[in-house]
């Protein structure tokens, strides 16, 4: 998921995260996983994301293994 930056710091990003959750709860999905840039692992940790592995490289940049139990 990514928020161009001069719509960044006002919630969108929440706002789509939210709906996104709500609609895979909603297919009956009982987990969340994926791979996050290591700087927006703080964002999905409020949304109750838990990181998890070692930090690894993807795209030239560092990412972490980030789920969440629905």
């Amino acid at each position: 998921m990514s928020v161009l930056s001069e719509y960044r710091n006002c919630g969108l990003g929440g706002e789509i995260l939210l709906k996104l959750l709500e609609l895979i709860e909603q297919d009956g999905f009982k987990r969340v996983y994926f791979s996050a840039q290591k700087t927006a692992e703080d964002f999905y940790k409020k949304f109750g994301f838990s990181s998890y592995g070692d930090v690894f490289e993807e795209v030239d940049r560092p990412h972490i293994m980030m789920d969440k139990v629905l």
